[in-house]
């Protein structure tokens, strides 16, 4: 299998399809499956892919970082730079406007 098949992608896919009316409880899941599936296509010299990640990626992390936030502090601030650190484009400082506001 070469680097460029590998892809966290189809995982988000299921886990959204299967369990959408948990999507709030699977958000640490999803999120890392989207920060994983964003590095490798970035690795991989698939920004197309990586650019389609970007804006799930900053919206689980968002909402991880808000179900971390009343448990543990340290987790919800890690969850929210990964989230705004992937911001600094313009999809992901959409995508992280609305998870804000959903």
């Amino acid at each position: 299998m070469r680097v460029e098949d590998v892809s966290d992608e189809a995982p988000v896919t299921w886990i959204e399809d299967t369990a959408s009316a948990r999507l709030d409880d699977l958000a640490e899941v999803l999120a890392h499956h989207c920060v994983t599936a964003l590095k490798l296509a970035r690795a991989s010299g698939q920004d197309a892919l990586a650019d389609s990640l970007v804006d799930p990626a900053v919206r689980y992390l968002a909402l991880a970082g808000d179900r971390a936030l009343q448990l543990d502090v340290p987790s919800a601030e890690r969850r929210y730079a990964g989230a705004l650190e992937r911001s600094a484009t313009s999809a992901g400082a959409s995508a992280l406007s609305n998870a804000r506001y959903e």
